[in-house]
């Protein structure tokens, strides 16, 4: 079964193709009888699948402008984390790694992070 996010009912065919044009599906349609004249309703669902594909979108667009780097800064020091002892690889996490390397699985990318490894050995 297919999951929606949001719902809607559509009084004219007319709108609808508008609708279908922009990603939504059509769920059910109604017929009702109002005197003489028969009214058919259309129920349209908006897909959850399409909306994470819209969000995903967005959220590139937002990374292009550079807006990756600039939450990851503040999530470093909100987490009183210092970014720039955060490199990309796999090695040993904070919260702040944790937090990008999910953000990255969740965009469908494969870049991990990890915390610098400390290579100042008092010898």
């Amino acid at each position: 079964m297919r999951e929606y996010v949001e719902f809607k009912e559509i009084d004219y065919k007319e709108n609808v193709n508008g609708y279908l044009h922009a990603g939504w599906e059509v769920i059910d349609t109604l017929k009702r009888k109002h005197f003489e004249d028969d009214h058919l309703k259309f129920i349209i669902g908006y897909p959850a699948k399409k909306k994470i594909e819209d969000l995903k979108r967005i959220i590139r667009n937002y990374e292009g402008a550079g807006f990756k780097e600039q939450l990851f800064r503040k999530i470093a020091t909100g987490n009183n984390d210092d970014f720039n002892k955060i490199e990309e690889g796999s090695g040993s996490n904070n919260i702040t790694t944790k937090y990008m390397n999910q953000y990255e699985e969740t965009m469908g990318n494969t870049v991990e992070y990890s915390v610098k490894r400390n290579t100042n050995l008092p010898f």
